[in-house]
């Protein structure tokens, strides 16, 4: 095995910050953390648990309708390609 850490996940730094600013009620590094998360990409893919965690921590600090549209617009933007 090349990496021994293999299983640390890349964006696992921005977990922990995500979760001290909602906690702190710091709002705009949450909300920027959020977006971060939101646009993690791992190559062509994805990375799913980012996104989610993305759209829980708008959900967490009050913005929930934004992740919904957020949500449903990426939805679609998939559905359509």
């Amino acid at each position: 095995m090349k990496n021994r850490y293999f299983f640390f996940r890349h964006e696992a730094n921005k977990y922990f910050l995500l979760d001290e600013a909602v906690k702190k009620e710091n709002l705009a590094k949450a909300t920027l953390l959020s977006f971060i998360l939101l646009q993690s990409e791992s190559g062509l893919k994805k990375d799913f648990y980012s996104y989610y965690r993305g759209l829980n921590g708008l959900f967490s600090i009050g913005l929930e309708e934004y992740a919904r549209q957020y949500a449903l617009e990426e939805n679609f933007r998939f559905l359509s390609k």
